[in-house]
């Protein structure tokens, strides 16, 4: 167990590393490549996750594994659906932006569910259908 939580903590901090040297750069990126750059680390993510086998069947590490890196699959992906509305056509409202991150979220929440029906998969699939919504809704009665 102190082998696991040691392993999250170095994949975190490996995260937050690639966040800051991304972050240094973000600016000087164009639009295509902010959503390039968090497009293709959602895609890895959720590639990894996809490949990583299941030890026992619905227990142990593996499947605690396999539900983190498709939570960050899922963050990462909706993330890029954000900012490729907000930066690629030029939709700079709120509810233009949570509206397409929550449809990205649910659509890749969705899949994980399918494909692992776990708490944490499912409660990111609802989480990003109720933002999906709230947003669209928003969106719907004040256009912009």
């Amino acid at each position: 167990m102190a082998a696991e939580a040691l392993g999250y903590v170095g994949g975190a901090l490996v995260l937050v590393g690639a966040g800051l040297v991304v972050a240094r750069s973000w600016d000087s990126l164009g639009a295509g490549g902010r959503v390039g750059v968090l497009g293709g680390a959602g895609a890895v993510a959720a590639l990894v996750a996809w490949r990583t086998p299941l030890a026992v069947e619905g227990a142990g590490a593996s499947a605690r594994l396999k539900g983190t890196v498709w939570l960050v699959a899922t963050l990462t992906l909706a993330l890029a659906g954000g900012v490729g509305v907000h930066d690629l056509f030029d939709r700079t409202s709120p509810q233009a932006v949570l509206s397409s991150a929550g449809a990205v979220g649910f659509a890749v929440s969705a899949a994980a569910w399918r494909g692992r029906p776990r708490p944490l998969q499912q409660a990111t699939t609802w989480i990003a259908a109720a933002i999906g919504m709230g947003a669209l809704g928003g969106h719907v009665s004040a256009p912009g």
